[in-house]
């Protein structure tokens, strides 16, 4: 962190200053009715303090918004897994008709023809 505000904030932070931070706002922080006049729109000198049960509840609500951003992500490979399987499913059917032409033609014996009539076919219509 303070590598990152040293380069892109060009403001040097002591190696300390997180414990120093986190001092200053358990010493003195102070949730809005405890500072006299509180205004939103006017700059406070002391650390806010926040409402802790609205907190916890943005919090797991941001957790269950992430939860199920990560869900769609997975939902979405898996969908388009199982379309890129189909359509090399149909690609590999359809080239063994030019590649193997014998024995796309041995397949319409008897039994063949019996699973297309019974079985695939009424299945798929």
């Amino acid at each position: 962190m303070s590598t990152f505000c040293k380069e892109q904030g060009f403001a040097e932070l002591p190696h300390n200053w997180f414990e120093k931070s986190y001092e200053l706002y358990l010493d003195g922080a102070r949730p809005a009715s405890e500072i006299p006049n509180f205004n939103m729109s006017v700059p406070i000198d002391v650390p806010f303090k926040i409402n802790t049960t609205i907190t916890k509840t943005y919090i797991d609500s941001y957790n269950i918004f992430v939860g199920n951003y990560d869900d769609s992500l997975y939902y979405g490979t898996e969908t388009l897994g199982y379309w890129a399987l189909i359509v090399i499913i149909g690609a590999i059917s359809n080239w063994s008709k030019f590649i193997f032409p014998g024995f796309i033609k041995s397949l319409t014996g008897p039994f063949s023809n019996y699973w297309r009539k019974y079985i695939s076919m009424p299945a798929i219509l």
